[in-house]
């Protein structure tokens, strides 16, 4: 059993540290973004504020997994609240 429950701990364990990586990912893309955007001085084109757009979507959509992931293993007893 307890190596059942160690096998399940390191698949975890590897799943959210995709998450966080991917998570990471997308914040320094959206960062350098907004800097690349900052640093033209100028209003940013229609197609700047969709890929803008989609950097925070990409973004919440990891970090909701990441929550969904992570919340059963800090509170076992409880059902998901996502």
């Amino acid at each position: 059993m307890e190596n059942g429950e160690s096998m399940k701990a390191n698949e975890a364990q590897d799943r959210l540290k995709d998450i966080t990586d991917k998570i990471e990912y997308l914040t320094s893309t959206h960062f350098a973004y907004l800097n690349e955007v900052n640093e033209g001085g100028c209003i940013p084109s229609p197609s700047e504020i969709c890929g803008y757009m989609d950097l925070n979507q990409g973004i919440l959509k990891e970090l909701r997994t990441f929550y969904t992931e992570l919340e059963p293993l800090l509170f076992p007893s409880k059902k998901a609240l996502v």
